[in-house]
């Protein structure tokens, strides 16, 4: 597991001690080695940072040093994305816009592991949803397997 994206859902998690997940979330970035590489697609970053809005500088600060110094932040290949548009209006509304914007830059990037706390997503062919922990070996990360 080399590449992998990091979802709002699990980054919300992580930046928030209050967040039932939260302890989860720190767990598993333990698990990260040098041979990981981390991306979040441009748009769940700005909604982080929208989130930590209401923090001090100091945090935001930290916070934005803390993802752009270990994570490739990358934005979607929007003209591409125009020619994916009418395929998403046409999907399930189980997830979002900001979801589906994740799936196509998962495809663009050719990247088929999200560590996300959106079950919504063990539905979308092509991703492996990483959620917890192996239940018998808690050193390995778990994740849904997609159907092909």
């Amino acid at each position: 597991m080399d590449k992998m994206v990091l979802d709002y859902t699990f980054l919300k998690s992580l930046l928030m001690i209050d967040d039932p997940k939260h302890d989860l979330a720190e767990s598993m970035i333990s698990t990260f080695n040098d041979r990981t590489t981390c991306y979040i697609p441009f748009h769940i970053f700005l909604n982080v940072m929208q989130l930590c809005s209401s923090y001090n500088n100091t945090v935001k600060e930290e916070v934005f040093h803390t993802l752009t110094n270990t994570c490739r932040i990358q934005n979607l290949n929007y003209k591409q994305l125009l020619n994916h548009y009418p395929n998403i209006l046409r999907s399930n509304d189980l997830l979002n816009f900001n979801d589906w914007l994740t799936i196509e830059y998962m495809k663009e990037k050719n990247i088929k592991v999200l560590l996300s706390f959106n079950e919504k997503f063990d539905n979308v062919k092509g991703i492996n949803r990483v959620y917890d922990f192996d239940e018998y070996n808690k050193n390995i990360l778990n994740f849904f397997k997609y159907s092909k």
